[in-house]
């Protein structure tokens, strides 16, 4: 379901063709064979933001089945799957998340979000399950003695980066 113009361009083939010129007149400006850039007043063509993927059922249980439990790291791996899938975290929020802002008794989660802003979001059963066997089994073994605040933690006991939980 591509948007096209009446000659029949999809925008988005448009735009990358656009871009192209305006790079080449940039260029001409740079060398000095120009002394003007007649595309500075050409606006690029609405584009659609595309939705994004989203992950069958079947997908999403053989994602949270994929870690290995019996492992410390395997623990972890499915609490933090658990906790993404049932409240909706960003990956971000997910690994800076205090464990003072988990309580698992009220079933809910203090997020510090973008833009510095705090919302409450609800945890679900299972997940709640899932960070308690880790926080009692895994997380103090990850630890191995260190203070962290972050609820979860690397196997040397320091906070999760990104890119690691990627």
């Amino acid at each position: 379901a591509h948007r096209t113009l009446d000659e029949g361009i999809a925008a988005r083939s448009l735009a990358r063709q656009l871009t192209a010129i305006k790079r080449y007149h940039r260029w001409l400006l740079r060398e000095g064979r120009r002394n003007d850039d007649p595309t500075l007043t050409v606006d690029a063509p609405r584009l659609p933001k595309p939705l994004p993927k989203t992950l069958s059922e079947a997908e999403v249980e053989a994602l949270l089945n994929a870690p290995d439990t019996e492992t410390s790291h395997g623990l972890r791996d499915r609490a933090m799957l658990e906790a993404l899938y049932a409240a909706g975290f960003r990956v971000s929020e997910l690994v800076d998340l205090p464990v003072a802002a988990v309580s698992l008794t009220d079933g809910v989660v203090r997020v510090m979000g973008k833009g510095r802003k705090e919302r409450l979001v609800p945890l679900g059963e299972e997940a709640r399950e899932w960070i308690a066997r880790y926080a009692k089994a895994s997380r103090p073994a990850q630890l191995k003695g260190k203070g962290c605040e972050a609820l979860f933690v690397t196997q040397r006991g320091g906070a999760m980066p990104r890119q690691m939980f990627w």
